[in-house]
């Protein structure tokens, strides 16, 4: 139940990142509102914490922590978005810095892969189930599903080196 709260918290707090661009304001209030967030969050884990018994302390105090941490990320990455957007009120266009959150966003679920072998099939359908292949042992590897991955792209033109490979998730 504290993991469910928490994970609806930071649910909550991802969800309110995305409309950081449109945020207007001064920037104190942002961050006081930041802060008011995190009062809150460490609130409501305090009261979890004393109202849970069927763990030890030891392990809950442990499952919190690692909480905290994961709240404390995404108020960091919060405070870095609220302080792009203070620059460009200062120093720019806001378009430019939709612009170029759009554009990162675009890209935080690619991967790029170096080196790794690539078919010598001159069929593009072969060559395109060979990459997916490779790809899925890379995340069976790593615990990932492979219905993470949206396409799986060689870039650049082919040679006598292994082209790299973007993976989009």
């Amino acid at each position: 139940m504290l993991r469910e709260s928490n994970e609806s918290e930071i649910e909550t707090l991802k969800n309110s990142l995305k409309n950081v661009p449109e945020i207007n304001g001064d920037p104190e209030e942002l961050i006081a509102e930041i802060n008011e967030r995190n009062t809150r969050v460490n609130n409501v884990m305090v009261y979890k914490l004393n109202e849970s018994n069927s763990q030890s302390l030891n392990e809950r105090i442990l499952h919190d922590k690692a909480e905290v941490v994961k709240i404390l990320d995404i108020i960091d990455i919060k405070e870095d978005v609220i302080e792009n957007v203070i620059r460009v009120e200062i120093n720019g266009d806001p378009e430019e810095l939709i612009a170029e959150i759009n554009e990162r966003n675009s890209r935080v679920n690619n991967v790029m892969v170096y080196k790794l072998n690539e078919s010598n099939s001159r069929s593009l359908n072969e060559r395109i189930l060979h990459d997916k292949a490779e790809v899925v042992k890379i995340l069976d590897i790593i615990d990932i599903k492979e219905d993470v991955i949206e396409n799986v792209i060689r870039v650049g033109e082919k040679g006598t080196k292994p082209r790299p490979m973007k993976i989009v998730l």
